[in-house]
């Protein structure tokens, strides 16, 4: 803050300014350009102790109108915060800045938060529920930083988890407050489930890896840290009591406050206000080795139930080393509803419950289990009495399952009509996923039965969810809505869907109001059925537009033409000087995966790599090597180490993600090996 009113000197105005409390050097801002300053002290932070905060936001010129949703909603979020914290935000100030071309999503620069401008600047009648839930975490989730990684500093690089993972994990508790109707821990189990598959390769990284390089630092900004580094940290709340943990989260920050901390330090407080001398061992060990623990529980004859644990690996890997890990672990009987939890090691032998076994429930634990085949098929015969959060639960698993060759395709799609009838639209959008699952192994031959398998399955879900109406608020019927739309529309050819898309794309072009909730989906199938003359209007519109969220829009429309120069035409904007640098990687990604642009655009990517090393933001070079993978073909090895071996001394971390990319080739071929004559006979007229 300001110490007193600003003093002219000539044509000079003179301010001082308070002096700033330590500051971790890398969170050193400062925000210039013409800018418009949105402030409404009704909206400002107050608090039962007659203090306040003020809150403002700063936007480009002319947008500060805005901003009103994102300054009216900060309070209530911070509030939760500093609930939880038991202390007030600790800085004199409190700016948002909206930025126009940032790459990131968010800085947590203390008083002064930067934010890509489409999660600060929103459209009350038009916003959807999908982009108020994006703001809410993210905001979450950097005021969060304010505590853990601002008033306490991680020591070294090797412990960036102690504010990505804490804030992540801290986003999720506190949105689930602020708006209990997201089910956000539901919404999470996705990411979980992702994260396992970056976790088993060899080449995964450690939460708490050694930070010898430049590259090491870029690459602990991955799901490692941030997802999985939440999900130990959601496990172990879960071991010890929301309580504990967060009274020793308190005691931490109260002595750390100001300073640099470590891991032992954030364990020994946990420790303490837990009673637990053992968890700071047993975080350990899940922060300095990779990998997913795999539980497999078996019954004897006597009923008594045999836990042992390994570690997970999916098809086409070698045996991946690591484990055992002191693991909390739970499970029930579905005919009682208490849980039964234990600290497993290696292997534990315990009283077993009469009944089918829920493993897991929740998908608390950091984990994949095992059930023998009869008995996993009374649990699925069970599948509706389970909860929502539980189904859910039970359908990641699977994946996992598939995944390992432990679940066939026939299976899969055997279960999949039954799943399609829940109640619930998490879990029938889980389940649409989850079947999906089988579309790694479907080659160019076989695309059209595989789109016609997918067409009829959602026959059902099409008459029931529709294009909607846009007073729906409810989060997850969009977003399944959406999928069955995208199913119909792209896949399924429908008539009707096309139509539909056409007069909403139609409507929208011509600035009429829609409704956004569908946009994205309905300009996709538009661009799906379009030809170059409606790319060219789309692009036109894209480049001349001030708004972004209508830019947003319009870059996904550009990716799902599919006329015969598609692929040219979008290369040749990588470097369109309209284009802000976070849109760029946007031209190239959507026609990677598509088998009737995938050939073509995988031989105009490598001698464009050069150029790309230099245009993308935010180390977008390092995950090129990923480009190709869904093309599945055993030459394609070579191919990569050829186009970016050159590149491992040039490019900051990418020797990692070149040897990732390898090895989910090598998964996605031996699921074609191990599943492939069962796919031909799914897919049989």
């Amino acid at each position: 803050p300001l110490t007193q009113a600003a003093k002219e000197q000539g044509k000079w105005k003179r301010h001082e300014f308070k002096t700033t409390p330590p500051l971790p050097t890398y969170l050193v801002a400062m925000a210039v350009g013409p800018m418009d300053i949105a402030h409404n002290p009704e909206f400002d932070l107050k608090r039962a102790d007659g203090s306040s905060l003020r809150i403002r936001i700063l936007t480009p010129k002319g947008k500060a109108s805005l901003a009103t949703l994102a300054l009216r909603e900060t309070a209530p979020i911070l509030k939760l915060e500093e609930a939880y914290f038991g202390s007030p935000y600790p800085f004199a100030k409190l700016d948002l800045v909206a930025v126009p071309d940032f790459a990131a999503g968010a800085m947590e620069n203390p008083g002064l938060i930067t934010y890509r401008d489409r999660l600060l600047l929103m459209d009350e009648k038009t916003v959807t529920q999908r982009e108020l839930q994006s703001f809410a975490d993210t905001h979450a989730h950097e005021l969060a930083h304010i505590w853990f990684g601002d008033l306490v500093t991680m020591k070294w690089w090797d412990d960036l988890w102690l504010n990505e993972a804490f804030a992540t994990w801290f986003a999720a508790k506190i949105v689930h407050q602020y708006r209990p109707d997201w089910q956000v821990p539901i919404g999470k189990l996705g990411g979980k489930t992702w994260v396992m598959d970056v976790d088993s390769t060899s080449a995964a990284r450690r939460i708490r890896e050694p930070i010898i390089s430049r590259g090491d630092i870029l690459n602990a900004f991955d799901g490692i840290t941030y997802t999985k580094g939440a999900a130990i940290l959601q496990m172990f709340e879960g071991l010890i009591g929301e309580t504990a943990f967060r009274d020793g989260v308190r005691a931490y920050l109260k002595e750390k406050a100001w300073g640099s901390a470590t891991f032992a330090d954030l364990a020994k407080a946990l420790a303490t206000s837990s009673g637990r001398p053992e968890l700071p061992a047993a975080i350990a060990g899940f922060l300095d080795q990779a990998g997913v623990p795999l539980i497999g529980l078996r019954r004897d004859q006597a009923n008594s139930l045999s836990l042992s644990q390994s570690r997970w690996s999916p098809l086409g890997k070698a045996k991946l080393e690591g484990g055992p890990w002191a693991l909390p672990f739970c499970w029930r009987s579905l005919a009682q509803s208490k849980s039964t939890c234990r600290l497993l090691g290696a292997e534990q032998t315990v009283p077993g419950p009469a009944g089918a076994l829920l493993p897991n429930p929740n998908m608390l634990s950091y984990a994949v289990w095992k059930l023998p085949s009869n008995e996993l098929e009374e649990l699925l015969g069970s599948f509706q009495t389970l909860s929502e959060m539980e189904q859910v639960a039970v359908l990641q698993n699977l994946r996992k399952l598939y995944r390992s060759g432990d679940l066939s395709p026939s299976t899969l799609q055997r279960i999949t009509p039954n799943l399609l009838l829940s109640e619930h639209e998490r879990v029938v959008s889980t389940a649409l996923s989850l079947h999906g699952e089988l579309g790694r192994l479907v080659n160019d031959e076989q695309i059209d039965a595989w789109k016609k398998l997918r067409n009829a399955l959602i026959g059902g879900l099409l008459k029931r969810y529709g294009w909607g109406e846009a007073s729906d608020k409810d989060s997850a019927r969009w977003r399944l809505r959406n999928q069955v739309l995208s199913i119909a529309g792209h896949a399924g050819h429908r008539p009707k869907v096309i139509a539909e898309a056409k007069v909403i794309s139609d409507a929208f072009l011509k600035g009429q109001s829609v409704s956004r909730e569908t946009l994205s989906t309905a300009l996709s199938i538009s661009a799906e059925h379009g030809d170059e003359a409606l790319f060219d209007e789309m692009l036109s519109q894209l480049l001349s537009s001030n708004d972004v969220r209508r830019r947003n829009s319009l870059r996904g429309a550009l990716g799902r033409f599919r006329f015969d120069r598609v692929v040219e035409r979008l290369f040749a904007l990588v470097d369109h000087k309209e284009l802000r640098a976070n849109e760029r990687s946007g031209m190239l990604w959507p026609v990677a995966g598509d088998h009737r642009t995938r050939v073509e655009a995988w031989q105009r990517l490598k001698p464009l790599l050069p150029k790309l090393n230099a245009l993308l933001p935010r180390r977008g070079m390092r995950y090129l090597p990923y480009f190709p993978g869904s093309a599945c073909r055993e030459s394609l090895d070579s191919e990569l180490v050829e186009a970016f071996k050159p590149w491992i001394q040039k490019v900051d971390g990418i020797e990692r993600h070149l040897k990732s990319a390898r090895e989910n080739l090598q998964q996605c071929l031996a699921l074609r090996r191990a599943y492939g004559d069962e796919l031909i006979e799914i897919l049989a007229p």
